[in-house]
């Protein structure tokens, strides 16, 4: 299984142990576990993990993808795994150190503010009561200073430490949209040769016995025989929002594909059957995203219909017609939650969210000015302590 995810032979493919417990790149996958890992001689130095019990690839890495973990995502979220694998004291670390960031954003602004000299006539090279790299300081502090404190307070908010979001607005039966779980016998016994002309020269990844209101479908992802099994595994997405593999939804008795989306008014009838005592305000066939439901890669599937309820969480419905599937629910909390945390951490306000790269440039631009804050501050603090260290032992001499 190994070698043919990563189409080389197998004397290219070294066992290295099983994993029982979470290792630093199966903290996300602790349910995969046991899984066999492997390691490629390759040139990516790409390292595998196979489930025994399914026979299937659950993770993989390579020499690139760890180093830049390590710079970047381990950090960023203390994902270390001595630490990860406690949760309660993972939390705790990091809502305390996220805290305690905020204070010292908070102090650091107070005090640029407080010392800023108002002259008269203004000059602002006089303002400044600094000189040297302790003036750059200062200035780079004021500057992105606001920006360190956002970040690090919606960072915050994101642990939800208070719990503040957690009230829910309304909520549906699972199988509001299928009618109840699939029925085995509904379920046409086909021939190869059907399927093979289905496929229509291309491999069946998965099949899927599904019900949506209350018909029984195939739901069939065909890709490329030619694709690797790592290309199937990490399939693109096109511009549209819709998968670049093709996902068919194919009728169980005729096999017959279905090529139009389900209407409106089955999508709108059955959300109010499930609630009757709550009113429709609005309701939208979206296009394109809105400020609530988006993707960066633009994986989230499209046309999409929003539907508005006017109960006192003011919740929104959003449901993928194509498969008649509720895809997400968000109520006024939630939307608020929005933009304390994605807006103000992730910067994704609609205009320039998706303007590559003119978003990518001011982050990065951000991320500097932090970065040439927080050295020169180091630097300063350690000069600092170097300094009374030396006066105390010339003291105690």
């Amino acid at each position: 299984m190994a070698s043919r995810f990563v189409n080389l032979p197998e004397d290219k493919v070294r066992f290295v142990r099983t994993v029982d417990e979470p290792d630093q790149w199966m903290l996300q996958q602790e349910r995969e576990l046991p899984a066999h890992k492997f390691r490629v001689d390759d040139a990516d130095g790409t390292e595998i993990y196979v489930s025994p019990y399914f026979a299937e690839v659950v993770q993989f890495t390579t020499r690139k993808q760890r180093a830049l973990a390590w710079a970047g995502t381990i950090p960023h979220w203390l994902y270390f795994t001595s630490l990860r694998t406690h949760q309660p004291l993972w939390y705790k670390v990091v809502v305390w150190s996220s805290g305690l960031g905020c204070v010292l954003a908070a102090m650091g602004l107070i005090l640029a503010f407080i010392q800023f000299r108002r002259t008269r006539p203004f000059k602002l090279s006089a303002s400044i009561p600094y000189a040297g790299w302790m003036r750059w300081h200062y200035i780079l502090g004021a500057l992105f200073g606001v920006f360190a404190l956002t970040w690090v307070f919606s960072g915050l908010l994101s642990m939800e430490p208070f719990a503040w979001t957690n009230a829910t607005g309304l909520e549906v039966p699972g199988d509001v949209f299928s009618g109840g779980p699939p029925q085995l016998e509904q379920f046409e016994v086909n021939n190869a040769a059907s399927w093979r002309q289905l496929a229509n020269g291309r491999s069946i990844k998965e099949v899927q016995f599904v019900r949506i209101q209350d018909e029984h479908y195939y739901a069939v992802r065909l890709v490329e025989a030619a694709e690797s099994a790592r290309e199937r595994l990490h399939q693109p997405y096109n511009v549209a929002g819709r998968r670049a593999a093709d996902e068919l939804l194919v009728d169980a008795r005729t096999l017959q594909v279905r090529h139009q989306p389900f209407s409106v008014d089955s999508l709108l009838a059955r959300l109010q059957a499930a609630l009757p005592d709550e009113h429709i305000v609005e309701h939208t066939l979206l296009s394109d995203y809105d400020a609530y439901y988006y993707s960066r890669a633009r994986r989230s599937p499209l046309p999409v219909l929003r539907v508005k309820f006017g109960d006192e969480a003011q919740t929104w419905f959003y449901v993928d017609p194509q498969k008649s599937e509720l895809l997400a629910v968000v109520h006024r909390l939630n939307r608020v939650e929005r933009w304390l945390y994605n807006g103000l951490h992730s910067l994704d306000f609609s205009f320039w969210y998706d303007k590559r790269p003119l978003w990518d440039i001011s982050v990065i631009a951000l991320c500097l000015g932090g970065l040439a804050t927080s050295c020169i501050g180091l630097f300063l603090g350690f000069k600092r302590l170097r300094r009374d260290l030396s006066r105390l032992g010339g003291g105690e001499r």
